[in-house]
């Protein structure tokens, strides 16, 4: 029985984790610094790196790094006393036994959460949940350079209720504010220097070059943008 428990403490904790990093990555991190960030507020190891302080300085970010940090406390302590216990009153049978079970156990959901269509799936419908939980479906934007002669690139991470979302290229409204968009990101790749019929979806990351001036008119303009 404790070992039962054990096996869905841990598939709490990774799904914890994983709502976790998708929260960060709507905000605007990256996918690889957002997990790693993730893991590291729910565990409470490794987070004093830079990138903690892109994370913490930013409110709403803050939010969700502090509802890891508490869920990370309660859940690492559950599965300790967990594990523990399973390991009362046993043989060396029986403790053996235990043991190969949380071993085989943890290869078989490490294999199904791997597997690519399991976490597309898996991402996406926690993806759905995290944004209603955290009201996460903005346009976040971060200035990345400003030139001396007002010009500058911008990385826009697409909000569901952006103009452009859904929209291709040459109907975005981009070009009228003489803005251009240097790459695309999205979990399915990378696209540079995208053609005029290629799409923006939700989620999706826009690198941006222009007058700084029009891009702040343009995504700051919009009701559901926030600064980075």
């Amino acid at each position: 029985m404790h070992v039962i428990l054990l096996i869905i403490l841990i598939c709490f904790i990774y799904i914890i984790v994983l709502m976790g990093g998708l929260a960060l990555q709507f905000t605007g991190v990256e996918k690889p610094r957002a997990q790693f960030q993730a893991l590291s507020a729910f565990s409470g190891t490794g987070f004093t790196t830079r990138e903690a302080e892109m994370v913490v300085n930013h409110p709403r970010r803050r939010k969700i790094i502090m509802a890891l940090m508490i869920l990370g406390n309660a859940g690492l302590i559950s599965v300790i006393a967990t594990f523990a216990s399973s390991l009362k009153k046993t043989n060396v049978t029986e403790l053996a036994i235990n043991l190969g079970i949380i071993a085989v156990s943890l290869f078989l959901l490490h294999r199904l959460a791997t597997y690519h269509r399991v976490a597309r799936r898996l991402r996406r419908r926690l993806g759905k949940i995290v944004r209603r939980l955290f009201h996460l479906d903005q346009v976040h934007v971060d200035e990345v350079l400003e030139q001396g002669d007002g010009y500058g690139v911008m990385r826009v991470l697409m909000g569901a209720e952006c103009e452009a979302t859904g929209k291709d290229l040459i109907h975005s409204g981009f070009s009228e504010h003489e803005i251009l968009v240097l790459s695309i990101e999205s979990d399915q790749g990378n696209i540079p220097f995208p053609k005029a019929s290629d799409h923006i979806h939700f989620g999706d990351r826009l690198v941006c070059y222009g007058k700084m001036k029009n891009m702040r008119d343009f995504f700051y303009g919009n009701p559901n943008v926030t600064e980075e």
